[in-house]
């Protein structure tokens, strides 16, 4: 127990300090992977449509993206809600193939994390698993994506060949 008390009025405070912090700061701490950006803008020069799917609510998880000068070229950023709603990852993709009316024939997920891949698997969707996150390269590999990337120019390489 991080706070070391049961007291829900304690903790519920200790919750909107972090969201506030979070809001105000805290979400901008963090750098792009060297590369990402490169990759992003021949993706989307390949014509490809490129969507966000994240756990993080969609509050905060446009802002991130914009902030690091990503949109465009990615489209829409789609998270979860702030009561919970669409933070497992096959629901969220689930969602949002229906919103964009988009075939899982022709989508990839790309993700650093076991939820994404199997949230992919659940929605017949490829995927690419990503040794630069918070997830181990034995966490991805047990989920048997369609490739596992170790830079991002590999992403590139994978999704021209198998286009």
């Amino acid at each position: 127990m991080l706070l070391n008390t049961k007291d829900r009025a304690v903790t519920d405070q200790a919750v909107t300090y972090y969201r506030e912090r979070y809001a105000e700061k805290g979400m901008y701490e963090n750098t792009l992977i060297d590369g990402i950006e490169s990759v992003v803008q021949e993706l989307a020069a390949q014509n490809i449509k490129l969507l966000v799917a994240t756990s993080k609510t969609n509050t905060y998880a446009g802002k991130i993206v914009e902030h690091f000068g990503l949109m465009p070229p990615i489209e829409t950023v789609y998270g979860a809600e702030p009561d919970g709603t669409r933070s497992d990852k096959t629901e969220l993709i689930a969602h949002i193939l229906e919103d964009e009316g988009l075939s899982a024939a022709e989508c990839v997920m790309i993700g650093d994390r076991k939820f994404d891949l199997i949230g992919a698997r659940n929605n017949s969707v490829r995927s690419i698993g990503v040794l630069w996150g918070y997830g181990t390269c034995g966490e991805l590999e047990a989920e048997k994506p369609d490739f596992l990337a170790e830079r991002p120019e590999q992403i590139l390489e994978w999704v021209t060949k198998s286009s």
